[in-house]
Parts: structure tokens; sequence; C-alpha cells
């Protein structure tokens, strides 16, 4: 079973894809076919808004299976449907707020906790963006280094006029994505 705690430390957008970072920019999130339980939770994550509610999806899932019975006693148990600006959040456990987590990719609520799939997480990888640039030196001569016009952080490799920026190869290309 996949279930983490405090002493995994839990996963997020960042933490999860470090592998895939391009200079601090996300490379992947959690989708929207993602439900998260937070377990064991306290008081303080009430004024999140995950779904808390004693008739909550969460609480379905603790008093039905037996996978969380260090959990039963769990005075709040919370519920997220992953996707959106809710994948904004990193998914983690820790000290204040909740203890544990568990979640189901595509999961049906309407069937019974026994019909559940296997716990698991599913993370989409995002295209990756044009390489970051400090000056022009950065970039090769297909590209300018500029402002990156989403982000107000970063400056970017932006590709020439006439060419366009292939993610698979990683290079400006002259036609479309230059796939082929």
């Amino acid at each position: 079973m996949q279930r983490q705690g405090i002493t995994h430390g839990g996963s997020s957008g960042r933490e999860s894809c470090r592998a895939g970072m391009n200079g601090g920019r996300q490379a992947c999130m959690a989708t929207c076919s993602n439900t998260i339980m937070f377990l064991n939770c306290t008081d303080s994550i009430l004024r999140s808004p995950l779904d808390c509610s004693a008739t909550g999806l969460c609480y379905v899932y603790v008093n039905e299976t037996s996978r969380v019975n260090a959990c039963e006693a769990a005075p709040i148990c919370c519920t997220l449907k992953a996707g959106g600006s809710a994948t904004a959040y990193a998914i983690r456990a820790r000290e204040t707020g909740c203890r544990a987590y568990t979640s189901f990719v595509n999961l049906q609520m309407n069937l019974p906790v026994n019909r559940w799939p296997e716990p698991g997480m599913e993370f989409q990888w995002v295209s990756p963006p044009e390489p970051i640039c400090g000056n022009q030196v950065d970039c090769d001569g297909n590209s300018t280094c500029g402002p990156d016009p989403n982000s107000n952080v970063f400056w970017s490799c932006l590709c020439n006029s006439g060419l366009f920026w292939n993610p698979i190869k990683g290079v400006c290309a002259a036609s479309g994505l230059g796939l082929i």
C-alpha cells in the first residue's frame, strides 16, 4: 500500500518531479484524477479549502476500511480532489496539519470502499519550456535572451522570428514544433 506520513515528508510537484525541474519552474503536477485523503489532522487544517465534514469521503474511507487502523480515532480527516488551482498546494504530512495521507486515482466515489482501486498518485508532466538565461551568452544563435512572457521572475532563451520551440528536442526549429 502506498501511504505517506511524517517520516516520508509527502509529495508536491516540486519535490516529486525535482529531476524534471528547469531552473525552479515546475515540471509536473498532480492531475485532477487524484482524490487525496488527509488523515490524523489537527484542527489547524480546518482553515483550509479541504472537505473535512463529518459526512465527507475521507470519513467514509476511515470508517469502512482496515487500511487506516492507526487513524481510526483520527479526530479530523479531510478530502481534496486534486487538479486545477489545487495543484498549487503541496501534498505533505507534518506535525501541524495532517500526519498522513493516501491518494486514489480515478476514484469512483459511488462505489463501496472495498471496490476502490489501490492507492496511488498520478502526475502529468509539463513540456519543458525554453531554457532560462542570464544573458545572451546562455542562448544559441536561434534564440534571444529576454523576459519570459509566462513569468515575472525568469528570463528565457526565446526563439527568433520564424522559429518555434520544440520541447521534445529542446531547440528552436523552423517548422511548427519541429517534431519531424
